[in-house]
């Protein structure tokens, strides 16, 4: 479904459903502004039976909504999902950024505890800086990114209800220059293409029927012992 239908389709939900309609409630908090995802997402569960309600928090208000998610979504929320980007939030060409790293991830291990629902959280991926010349660094890049994650993997791994994503290995599948619209990203601090965003919805909808749809049971009766 194109960008012309996809809109039409959930500006037409969001006219007719009632609140007794909903079935459930998703909160979006992500380092950039994440508005162009609610109709590929909405339109996704949808067309997977089910009636959404799904709200965003303003850009880059992830420590915000850490520190009280209930400022931002209701309490009944189903899923929690923080999409980050570390350009986005941090000093990515300084070596400060591992230890910014691990005081953010102490924030979203503090969200977990307070948090009834699921909470999806994306590994970063590799910063996208086409302004930056790779010399500004002060260390490697590559270990850079690969420091960072290890950080988030290892502490959020203790959190109960966390379900972690890989952002950068969805880039990867697509193609980086499918991905980065430069133009959106210095107007309106949306980095990436509406082929992206729908690839994105598709990944966190197939992630929200998982954890908050039950399984099908399938009986199979071996009734000539030919199994």
């Amino acid at each position: 479904m194109g960008f012309v239908e996809t809109q039409k389709k959930w500006t037409s939900y969001l006219s007719s459903v009632q609140d007794g309609d909903i079935d459930i409630r998703i909160g979006l908090a992500a380092s950039m502004t994440i508005e162009p995802l609610l109709p590929y997402l909405g339109v996704a569960l949808i067309e997977g039976n089910k009636s959404p309600k799904i709200d965003a928090a303003p850009y880059n208000h992830i420590r915000q909504v850490c520190q009280n998610p209930y400022a931002y979504f209701a309490e009944n929320t189903d899923v929690l999902c923080l999409i980050l980007r570390l350009e986005d939030m941090f000093d990515v060409s300084s070596t400060s950024l591992l230890k910014d790293v691990k005081e953010l991830t102490d924030d979203i291990l503090k969200l977990a505890e307070g948090f009834a629902g699921n909470l999806f959280v994306s590994l970063p991926p590799v910063p996208y800086l086409p302004q930056h010349n790779v010399n500004v660094f002060e260390m490697p890049r590559d270990k850079m990114f690969h420091d960072v994650r290890l950080i988030l993997l290892d502490k959020l791994s203790r959190a109960r209800n966390r379900v972690l994503f890989d952002l950068d290995d969805l880039m990867s599948r697509e193609g980086y220059k499918d991905v980065h619209d430069n133009r959106k990203a210095y107007m309106y601090r949306q980095p990436w293409t509406e082929t992206f965003y729908a690839r994105l919805s598709s990944h966190l909808s197939r992630m929200v029927f998982a954890q908050n749809v039950a399984p099908k049971k399938c009986i199979v009766v071996d009734a000539d012992h030919t199994l």
